[in-house]
């Protein structure tokens, strides 16, 4: 794949091989993983912990919840990256299906 800046953007060019774009989806697939099996029960746990019940830091246990949910909001970033590079690897392979198609009738 290869983009080039524009206008708001640098002037240089981006090279991405598709290769490069399996191993970003891979990782950016088990940090999902990740997340939903072992960081989202865990938040579940603690959320559901009610440890501390009285004293200075009373306030400050009622925003936890809070607190984890923002933690939560790495898993939608990471989940919507994925979905970005999923669809970009998958308009890459149409498009070489595209001029595969093109090259192959005008030889």
């Amino acid at each position: 794949m290869n983009a080039e800046g524009g206008a708001g953007g640098g002037g240089t060019n981006i090279q991405l091989q598709f290769e490069e774009m399996i191993t970003i989806a891979n990782k950016l697939q088990t940090i999902c993983n990740l997340y939903a099996e072992g960081v989202q029960p865990e938040i579940k746990k603690l959320t559901d912990t009610h440890f501390y019940k009285a004293g200075q830091a009373m306030k400050t246990m009622k925003s936890y919840p809070e607190i984890l949910g923002k933690t939560m909001e790495l898993f939608d970033n990471y989940s919507m990256a994925a979905q970005i590079v999923n669809y970009a690897m998958e308009k890459m392979y149409e498009t070489d299906k595209e001029l595969q198609k093109l090259y192959t009738i005008q030889k």
